[in-house]
């Protein structure tokens, strides 16, 4: 669910190459599409629980025949299946096949208890696929608690019992560096021209152009300087991380007996 948080700049539905967001919306969803379409053809018929579901703008991924979706969220404005919060997920141990959040770790007051939850209900074998910020600006909707390094969230997937969690970064060094400049150029930018009055709405235009040309050049430079977007080189910076996760199987699902 999520957890004490409405909508928020992160999950901004602007995908325009001149938002400040474009570099971490489109590799975000692009990314967390093909985990989900990876895990999805691994199971039968899997009962999928959408984690903080907001609006339901992933639901998309979720309309197979033979997938049961429900959507968990604090508010029900999104028009959710269930209203709880993740800290304690009402639903039985398990009894879910794969878990989905995107964009909601940062903002829960525990994560650890989050993902122990998630663990709970996954069934043996079952998948959470999850992302997370790692450099992004705070963006308290209503609160904004967590970012972290690659390392880092592995050890609190770890902590929470799952089996040989994978961690996919979104965006390498420069892409981050151009979202942060792009995102502040554009706040002080904004102000400037709303002084302005009606001649700054003319000037719009070029300030998406300038985000545009910024977004592109990160773009490019992560694709030329490929190194600073490996997440076991020091000096790095990614936007997020997706995280799959799996569940570790039953003793009888191992043939282990004690």
């Amino acid at each position: 669910c999520r957890t004490e948080i409405a909508m928020s700049e992160a999950h901004s539905s602007n995908r325009s190459i001149g938002s400040p967001n474009w570099l971490h919306r489109t590799q975000l969803e692009k990314l967390l599409e093909r985990e989900v379409t990876n895990v999805l053809t691994s199971q039968h018929e899997p009962v999928v629980l959408g984690l903080g579901s907001g609006g339901g703008q992933y639901k998309r991924w979720f309309t197979s025949g033979s997938i049961r979706y429900l959507g968990a969220d604090i508010d029900p404005a999104g028009g959710c299946d269930v209203l709880c919060v993740g800290e304690a997920l009402p639903f039985k141990d398990n009894s879910i096949g794969m878990v989905f959040s995107a964009q909601v770790l940062e903002h829960v007051s525990s994560p650890e208890q989050v993902l122990a939850e998630v663990e709970r209900v996954l069934v043996p074998g079952g998948f959470a696929v999850i992302s997370t910020h790692g450099t992004f600006p705070y963006h308290p909707t209503p609160e904004d608690h967590w970012r972290w390094t690659q390392t880092g969230l592995l050890k609190v997937f770890d902590n929470a019992g799952f089996e040989s969690p994978k961690l996919h970064p979104v965006g390498g060094t420069f892409s981050t560096l151009a979202l942060l400049n792009g995102w502040y150029m554009s706040i002080i930018i904004e102000k400037i021209l709303t002084r302005l009055g009606p001649v700054g709405w003319l000037l719009r235009t070029a300030r998406m152009l300038l985000s545009a040309s910024i977004n592109l050049i990160g773009l490019g430079m992560d694709r030329m300087f490929k190194s600073f977007s490996d997440i076991e080189r020091q000096n790095t910076l990614f936007l997020s991380f997706v995280v799959v996760a799996k569940k570790k199987p039953s003793d009888q699902d191992t043939g282990t007996t004690t």
